[in-house]
């Protein structure tokens, strides 16, 4: 086969390759929204993303071993149509149930592509170019990896979330085609083509059970008979497929192949890689959508830095260990990632994104390392058996990101669960705590545990607005006055009303004694004044004469005879009360005048005018009380307000410290397993991965 036709085949293979790694990672910046679509909970989607690297973890070896004994070439085309039709079920699923289905078929197709890529690369180039079609591969693995998050943003942003499945379609066909024509057909001869399938189903048991437990076994307790029995059958499934496998005459898993200790340390080591890929594509995501509120595509921004710096860490790697070996690069890989994934650690709502990007920076600097795992893994191995090591490798790797996905989920849902609690008592104290009518206490308190009950799932938004207008009407309906210590302006205003009500109190209560007293006064003199009959008529003569001047009066004259009408209609109206025998007390006296005030609105006396102070007084004292009230309630809202925005605080940093932990316990794993790197190459050569992949020359 010509080069052109070698170098397109390559294309068409990592094309395969970078689909199948690339869906386990892409899917996870598109699970909120699926959460959102399905109306479901993150423990439920989650299936989304660990079925596809269940069916990868359960599936690749068993892949391997077909295209070992029956053609590599026929299989992948096999995986390709399984993944590319697949794909687009899910992208037109309707129902979580079958988006899970389908998934699992996808997961199939992937599992398929992924290992025999590397073994149909091999017998393209030939034995000699084994170490540079590994690391090409690894180095494709690694971008689709890291660059899922980065794609699925992209996608999210412009489109949907079905789109992260429909954009596999075109690549697919695109593969098939290019497969069929550009590469050729290759077999390990060595081994038999009877199919293991007691060894199959006993694996693939043993790693569904296992899964399932570390998945669930937050929400159905630890120590339930349920949860117990999935690990009892874990430990009973390897234990017999172990026991198969040292039977059968073709076993599934050549077991032969892990007395090189190379091939078993670097596999642990890719598993690791795997594991510890967790932390930025799925839990790193989760907190930056579901605590910092970010967009996918803003968060994938940040999360595709881990990708650009595949692409320098990857041939920085190849160069050290050309010069010392493999081990300086695995060991520092690993433990690159673990310092990186402590220092997401430290991350809270106020973490800025220069210092997110440095991490983000420092973990794809260590991920790019112990990505050539993948190369040393089969360094040792005869060129025969590429495939099936590379189906182990790569197995190892999908059983790493399945155990950090079920595991870091379940650590991370219960830690969140457990800041939800925090979360909910924290803000019941504070709420009690609050210089506010009891009304409104009891109100917020009981919204505040029906949201803390509903988190997470799809009436919490609904119910955190109806918890903010249900505060709001029982502040409005409450009649509760507190003193607004907090704010000096609002505290200020409210003393000023405050006094502002008793001054209108006093007044309106001087008012009330001075008609009354002016009253008296009037009653008393008109009852003993002899002449009040007398002056009476001579008052009514006085106002007949007035009104006939006024009648033929003009200009000023007649505003003067206006004004004397007035006051005369007032006295007469004063001695007519007064001389009246059926009245006989002030008391009496002042409520004939009201009667005949009502009668005749023109009657402005000094009583009246007395009536009308009063009545402004009244006014005054219930205006400056409805004033203070106002401050009163404006200070009842500023406090809630301060409290909610207390309570947000709060919230924050819990949900943080859930994720924090989460990191902790994931760079602890990291750092621990790095001494796994020590035992991935042998002696150091200084020499090219080139020649060092000849390996059996040296055996």
């Amino acid at each position: 086969m010509s080069k052109g036709k070698t170098i397109v085949g390559f294309i068409a293979l990592s094309i395969a390759m970078f689909m199948g790694i690339l869906d386990s990672t892409i899917i996870n910046i598109a699970l909120p929204d699926i959460t959102d679509y399905f109306h479901a909970n993150l423990s439920d989607t989650s299936w989304i993303s660990t079925i596809y690297v269940l069916a990868l973890s359960i599936f690749t070896i068993t892949a391997s071993k077909l295209a070992d004994q029956f053609g590599r070439k026929k299989v992948m085309l096999v995986g390709l149509f399984l993944f590319g039709a697949s794909s687009a079920l899910c992208g037109f699923s309707q129902s979580l149930l079958f988006l899970i289905i389908v998934r699992f078929i996808q997961g199939l197709g992937g599992a398929i592509l992924m290992p025999v890529a590397i073994p149909m690369g091999i017998a393209l180039f030939g034995k000699k170019k084994m170490g540079m079609v590994s690391s090409a591969m690894g180095a494709v693995t690694a971008l689709a990896a890291a660059g899922g998050p980065l794609i699925g943003g992209v996608l999210l942003h412009y489109f949907n979330w079905q789109s992260v499945f429909f954009v596999n379609v075109p690549f697919t066909v695109i593969a098939f085609v290019l497969i069929v024509f550009f590469t050729r057909e290759s077999y390990d001869t060595t081994v038999s083509k009877s199919v293991d399938f007691a060894g199959m189903l006993l694996l693939t048991a043993a790693l569904f059970l296992m899964t399932f437990g570390l998945l669930k076994g937050n929400d159905y307790g630890w120590h339930s008979p349920t949860i117990v029995l999935m690990f009892l059958g874990t430990a009973v499934s390897l234990a017999l497929f172990l026991f198969v496998e040292a039977k059968v005459k073709a076993p599934m898993i050549e077991f032969h192949l892990f007395r090189e200790l190379t091939f078993t340390a670097s596999s642990a080591v890719y598993m690791i890689s795997g594991f510890g890929i967790v932390t930025t594509s799925l839990i790193f995501n989760f907190f930056l959508q579901n605590v910092l509120n970010y967009q996918p595509l803003q968060a994938a921004y940040i999360v595709m830095t881990v990708s650009l710096t595949i692409i320098i860490a990857m041939p920085l790697g190849n160069l050290i260990s050309s010069k010392f070996g493999f081990r300086p690069v695995n060991v520092l890989g690993i433990i690159i990632m673990g310092v990186a994934t402590l220092l997401l650690a430290r991350l809270d709502v106020d973490t800025s994104k220069p210092i997110m990007i440095i991490e983000m920076i420092i973990f794809g600097l260590g991920f790019g390392f112990s990505c050539l795992a993948m190369v040393s893994a089969i360094k040792y191995l005869p060129e025969e058996k590429s495939g099936i090591g590379s189906g182990i490798v790569n197995a190892a790797r999908q059983v790493g990101t399945c155990i950090g996905i079920a595991l870091l989920v379940s650590i991370l849902d219960m830690h969140v669960s457990d800041a939800k609690t925090e979360i909910r008592d924290e803000a019941i104290h504070t709420i009690r705590q609050l210089d506010v009518a009891s009304s409104v206490k009891s109100v917020a308190i009981g919204d505040m545990k029906r949201v803390s009950a509903h988190s997470g799932s799809k009436n919490q938004t609904h119910l955190e607005n109806q918890m903010k207008k249900d505060i709001k009407k029982a502040l409005t309906a409450s009649s509760y006055e507190s003193h607004p210590s907090d704010n000096q302006t609002l505290r200020k205003l409210y003393d000023g009303a405050d006094r502002m009500q008793n001054g209108a109190q006093s007044l309106s209560k001087y008012v009330k004694t001075y008609a009354m007293g002016v009253n008296q006064t009037l009653f008393f003199i008109i009852r003993n004044d002899r002449m009040s009959t007398q002056k009476l008529t001579l008052y009514r003569e006085e106002l007949a004469q007035e009104v006939s001047d006024y009648q033929v009066a003009t200009g000023k004259k007649k505003d003067q005879l206006q004004k004397g009408i007035a006051n005369l209609t007032g006295l007469i109206t004063l001695y007519t009360v007064g001389t009246d025998p059926s009245v006989k007390n002030a008391q009496m006296f002042e409520a004939k005048l009201q009667q005949m005030a009502n009668q005749d609105k023109k009657n402005t006396t000094l009583v009246s005018a007395g009536h009308d102070l009063e009545a402004a007084g009244a006014k005054l004292e219930h205006g400056s009380a409805q004033l203070k009230k106002g401050i009163a309630l404006t200070g009842q809202a500023e406090a809630m307000q301060k409290a909610m925005k207390h309570i947000e605080s709060i919230k924050n940093d819990k949900i943080a410290e859930a994720f924090d932990k989460d990191f902790m316990i994931a760079g602890i794993i990291l750092l621990a397993s790095s001494f796994l790197g020590l035992f991935t190459d042998k002696r150091v050569r200084k020499k090219s991965i080139k020649d060092s992949t000849v390996s059996t020359q040296h055996r």
